[in-house]
Formats: C-alpha cells, sequence, structure tokens
C-alpha cells in the first residue's frame, strides 16, 4: 500500500492510519493487518492534534478523504514534515467507483467502496449518511455510480433554528422523542426536527430503490446508514438494513487497499 514513513531504522509495521477529514470532526482509524482496532475523533479544524497520536502508533501508511480541501492540505503538510507521504482519496476519484462527479466529496466514494466490499459487490447499494449534512449515495449492482440526495444535516438543522430564530432555545438533541407530539417548543422543535429527518430518508431510499431496480428485485438492494446521527435518525428507519457509525473510515482505509496495484489514490 502507498502512503509510505520513513522512520530510518524502525521496522515498519503492519498499521495503516485511516482519516477522514470532516467538516466538523476528524476520525481517524488504525487497522491493523486488515482489521480496525480502534479509533478516535477530533475537531477538524485542529488537525495538528492528531498528528502526535498517529505517530505514536508508528504507521506503515497514512490514508486520507477529507471535504476540507485547507485541513487535508495542513495535515499532508503535518505528516510529510515527519516523513510520511499520505496517500489521499480525492473528490471524483472513479478508479473504483464508476462515474462519481468531479465535486463528489471523497467520504461518499469512501461509503460506496466500503458498502461494495464489505457487503457485496453483486448487489446495488444505498448508503445513507447521518452527519453534517444528510446525504444518500447509491451505487448500482455493476460499480457505478447512481445518484443522492444532499440536505442539512439532523444537528445542523437544529443549529440553524435557534441562530435564525431569537425566542427558541437551543435544543438537547439527545432529548428528541419520535413518537412523541411536542408540547412546548424545544420538544416540538426536537421532535418535528428528527421526524423530519426520517421522513426525509425514507422516501429518499424509496426513491432511490425505484431508481436502481431496473428489473432488479428489491432484495438485490442493500442499505446501509452511517455517520455521527446514524443511531438517533437512520436506526429508526424502517427502510435501513444495517447501521455501521464507522462505515467511512473502512471505506477510506479498503480504497488504498483496493487500488494498491494501481499506485498511489493521490
Amino acid at each position: 500500500m502507498s502512503g509510505n514513513t520513513n522512520n530510518g531504522s524502525e521496522a515498519k509495521s503492519d498499521i495503516v492510519v485511516a482519516l477522514d477529514i470532516g467538516n466538523s470532526q476528524l476520525t481517524a482509524g488504525l487497522f491493523e493487518s486488515g482489521i480496525l482496532k480502534l479509533h478516535f475523533y477530533c475537531d477538524s479544524k485542529n488537525a495538528s492534534q492528531s498528528i502526535n497520536r498517529i505517530l505514536d502508533f508508528n504507521p506503515s501508511a497514512v490514508v486520507i478523504s477529507s471535504v476540507v480541501p485547507e485541513q487535508s492540505e495542513e495535515m499532508r503538510k503535518l505528516l510529510a514534515a515527519r516523513g510520511i507521504t499520505p496517500s489521499i482519496l480525492k473528490s471524483g476519484d472513479t478508479r473504483i467507483i464508476k462515474g462519481c462527479y468531479g465535486t463528489m466529496g471523497s467520504d461518499r466514494i469512501a461509503n460506496l467502496i466500503a458498502a461494495r466490499t464489505l457487503f457485496g459487490s453483486d448487489k446495488a447499494h444505498i448508503i445513507v449518511d447521518c452527519g453534517t449534512a444528510t446525504t444518500l449515495s447509491a451505487v448500482s449492482k455493476n460499480g457505478v455510480f447512481a445518484g443522492g440526495f444532499i440536505t442539512l444535516g439532523y444537528g445542523s438543522t437544529l443549529d440553524m433554528l435557534s441562530r435564525r430564530t431569537a425566542q427558541l432555545p437551543v435544543p438537547d438533541a439527545d432529548m428528541a422523542q419520535v413518537n412523541a407530539l411536542g408540547f412546548d417548543t424545544e420538544s416540538s422543535i426536537l421532535n418535528g426536527t428528527l421526524l423530519a429527518q426520517i421522513a426525509t430518508i425514507d422516501l429518499w431510499i424509496s426513491k432511490a430503490k425505484q431508481s436502481l431496480l431496473n428489473g432488479e428485485t428489491a432484495e438485490s438492494i442493500e442499505v446501509t446508514a452511517t455517520g455521527g446521527w446514524c443511531q438517533e435518525i437512520a436506526s429508526r428507519s424502517e427502510m435501513v438494513d444495517r447501521v455501521d457509525p464507522l462505515l467511512t473510515i473502512k471505506g477510506v482505509y479498503l480504497s488504498a487497499a483496493v487500488v494498491e496495484v494501481q499506485g498511489d489514490l493521490a
């Protein structure tokens, strides 16, 4: 795998660190012999915070996916200063998932790579990512990007409501109840926003399945949810088959493993 390190006389480890730099959060995953051993999070605006922890693992390679170009460049420079040349999964990369458009986020591509690799390349996949934005990405059983949707995420919607409406409180997202009407402003915001996200996701999945079917049976399409809010939102959807909060970081790692024979993703 490319993305080598230069550690002088130190023996090269079998450890690969995958980094997913999102709008709000950086997720780091440590893989040893293909197995995710541990993961941690930090503020994506402070990439330098994670450098020492990454170096403590003496990785043989580092792979980066980022939707924040300036942060990925900062991370690349910090790693380079320590003798590490990371692999970069770029927006719109089409080496593994065909048909991706040029500005398509590398995190969405990583999700599709992970789904096909981990859950079967003989079927179509729909990935719902519940993060700063809520996104849906679909891939055909032939490995071709089949379209998607994007809207404001659950937490971002709550934050926007509190910022733009002077008399509305800042709600505690953990207090939302999907089956209850609100009897005060806070519970009305929480329950309404949560239910709106669930309803949106369910409608998206229905539309995506219709687009993907093309003579196939519904059983040949699997739906996986990921992202920071996936447990709160997607786990309540009757149309989601599985929830994997770490799908993206697995896809970042797999992106480099799958194309190893083809060279660096950068």
